[in-house]
């Protein structure tokens, strides 16, 4: 080869407990982890056969695992080491109001728990931890994180951390051999969304090859990877929670502004950084969960007050609808697609919103983009 580009994903990271595995090394029977397709119709076909379920992990993929089999089981316990649910992406009083939606909705909780081992011989009962307690299971899923998959870059004495270590140009520590996704680190961060994942390809696609019809972005344009704004959502049918950027202040210049009900099970938080929106927090609020996203993306000056931006009632977001956001606005963060990929659709002939989200890709990830591309085809067409 001329040029390599290693895009090797992850793998689900299993927390080195006892009794996970057969003697073939497998995982045993009623043990899963959550990353494919596979794995789910493992879980939904298991789980008709059990009582009780227990989740290590209370990240994003532990809870939405949880949610989907409380539907299957009477009982879902979810088992964390930390101190509060989500807490890479949320602070201490928006993990608090997490966990009272879901604990009404008959979850589970059992905070710093450290698995020692998964009990029962020739089925599973349960789970053992580290400070002498368990809890009763007859099913474990683990959904505590993911492992870059980096033993090729390894055997091939390429520069190593977390994931395969690339510069901005998404070089390796070989000049002809490059790293993308999953498996990839970037200015000492790995990203397990798959928004990165497409925004690297893109950038990394224009280095490769001389001309492009088309350019997304100021990155993709110069060839040049700067890093990326993530933002996600949590897919739990009755909890609305969206995350952006940081959560916390990170100068002293930084503006924090917070509302929070947490008895109705509302917060909103904003980091203001040099005028623009350098994080968010929204529980309870889609609608300005939704509008912060985009603004988020588009870094725009935001108004004064601020309070503006916490309720969809303030003049700034009443007026800030995807119809008025720049063709440059990213509306699919799954996928990458931005308004003018949907109105460039709309005008090849996507009339419905099954079309254009078919061709153009958007809301065919999580889907919370499904409203923005509905109101884009409606004011276009």
């Amino acid at each position: 080869y001329d040029q390599l580009v290693i895009a090797v994903g992850s793998t689900a990271l299993i927390p080195p407990f006892e009794g996970a595995h057969k003697t073939s090394g497998d995982l045993r029977d009623g043990i899963f982890t959550f990353r494919t397709l596979a794995d789910t119709e493992g879980m939904i076909e298991y789980a008709q056969k059990v009582k009780s379920v227990a989740i290590i992990g209370g990240g994003l993929l532990g809870l939405e695992a949880a949610k989907g089999l409380m539907t299957h089981v009477e009982t879902v316990h979810v088992v964390h080491v930390m101190d509060r649910l989500m807490e890479t992406q949320l602070d201490a009083p928006a993990g608090d109001i997490l966990h009272d939606l879901l604990s009404q909705q008959g979850m589970n909780f059992h905070f710093g728990k450290f698995t020692e081992s998964v009990t029962g011989a020739s089925s599973i009962t349960g789970l053992k931890f580290a400070d002498g307690s368990s809890v009763e299971a007859e099913m474990v899923v683990i959904a505590a994180g993911i492992r870059p998959n980096i033993e090729i870059a390894s055997t091939a004495d390429l520069e190593i951390n977390r994931g395969i270590i690339v510069d901005d140009d998404l070089k390796t520590s070989a000049s002809n051999i490059f790293a993308i996704g999953e498996c990839a680190e970037h200015r000492g961060k790995t990203y397990g969304l798959v928004a990165p994942g497409w925004e690297q390809a893109r950038v990394l696609a224009k280095s490769l090859v001389s001309e492009f019809d088309e350019v997304d972005s100021p990155e993709s344009a110069s060839g040049i990877y700067f890093g990326s704004k993530t933002s996600t959502k949590l897919k739990v049918a009755g909890v609305d929670v969206a995350v952006m950027g940081d959560k916390n202040a990170l100068k002293e210049s930084d503006e924090v502004v917070t509302y929070a009900e947490r008895a109705s099970g509302l917060y909103k938080k904003l980091v203001v950084r040099n005028g623009s929106l350098a994080g968010a927090i929204v529980i309870g609020d889609p609608n300005t969960a939704s509008t912060l996203i985009q603004v988020f993306d588009t870094q725009e000056e935001l108004p004064s007050p601020r309070s503006q931006l916490l309720f969809t009632s303030g003049d700034f977001l009443s007026t800030t609808t995807a119809s008025n956001l720049p063709d440059t606005a990213q509306i699919c963060d799954c996928n990458g697609v931005t308004k003018g990929h949907l109105i460039q659709s709309i005008n090849s002939g996507s009339s419905t919103l099954r079309t254009l989200c078919k061709s153009t890709r958007a809301g065919t990830g999580c889907g919370a983009c499904k409203p923005k591309v509905q109101e884009i085809l409606e004011n276009f067409s």
